[in-house]
């Protein structure tokens, strides 16, 4: 793709390849400013500013990118409409990202604490390591979750405890999250599960018990930042389920 643009750009006049400089600094700045905080280059605050700087930014890009396309449309200039092409499609991909996401935010509920079992929820042992006075007590938001999302409910299982818990765990494995507590007497086990672009840290604690001639399998995911999980932690169960119950 580089040489493609390269060799479109060899002509150009400067405007067209400013179109270009502008959309690749936002391509690649609104991914990099997530991942930097995840590899350790700057704190949270510093990728939440940088986010909404370049966000801003990358609509000041498409309103030139548009305004130099439709001039060189009709000056017949076709030595600029390829690479304003590029650029348009270089900016209009993130932007149409960070708009998929502020939708989301939208529409679910400010929770981030989402389990299976809102009159018992599964507990978790004890304090995040590293994060004082988050014990991850369960706030009664239940109401809100089932509003939201009401096909988040426990999985029953025909398979005994033993053999649920030995699925269950070997299903959260498969699914890529650390496995940081077991405890199969009890039919709980702990595990923390990494966010993709940010590499936040949630925690996910699943219960086997029984349950007539058979078991059930409660989850709860919870997210150590943030007040919104963007639905994050609801898609976590859910693939959780689809993954044991397959």
């Amino acid at each position: 793709m580089s040489e493609a643009i390269e060799s479109s750009t060899e002509h150009a006049t400067w405007w067209s390849k400013g179109t270009l400089i502008a959309a690749t600094i936002v391509l690649v700045g609104l991914p990099l400013s997530a991942l930097g905080y995840r590899w350790g280059l700057w704190g949270l605050g510093f990728a939440f500013t940088a986010l909404r700087y370049l966000f801003f930014f990358a609509f000041a890009a498409l309103a030139s990118t548009l305004v130099v396309g439709v001039v060189a449309l009709v000056k017949k200039r076709r030595k600029d409409v390829v690479p304003t092409a590029h650029a348009l499609v270089m900016v209009a991909i993130p932007i149409a990202f960070v708009f998929m996401q502020y939708r989301a935010i939208q529409g679910v509920p400010p929770i981030h604490d989402i389990t299976t079992d809102g009159a018992n929820p599964p507990m978790f042992s004890g304090l995040v390591e590293g994060m004082p006075e988050r014990s991850l007590v369960y706030e009664d938001v239940y109401d809100q979750q089932q509003a939201a999302y009401p096909d988040i409910e426990s999985i029953a299982s025909s398979l005994n405890v033993a053999d649920t818990y030995a699925k269950a765990l070997a299903t959260a494995a498969s699914l890529g999250w650390e496995i940081t507590r077991e405890d199969q007497s009890a039919g709980l086990f702990e595990a923390v599960d990494t966010t993709l672009w940010f590499g936040f840290k949630d925690d996910v604690i699943v219960r086997v018990s029984a349950q007539g001639g058979g078991s059930m399998v409660d989850v709860r995911s919870v997210s150590r930042v943030g007040r919104s999980d963007l639905g994050k932690n609801a898609d976590r169960i859910r693939e959780f389920v689809e993954a044991f119950e397959s």
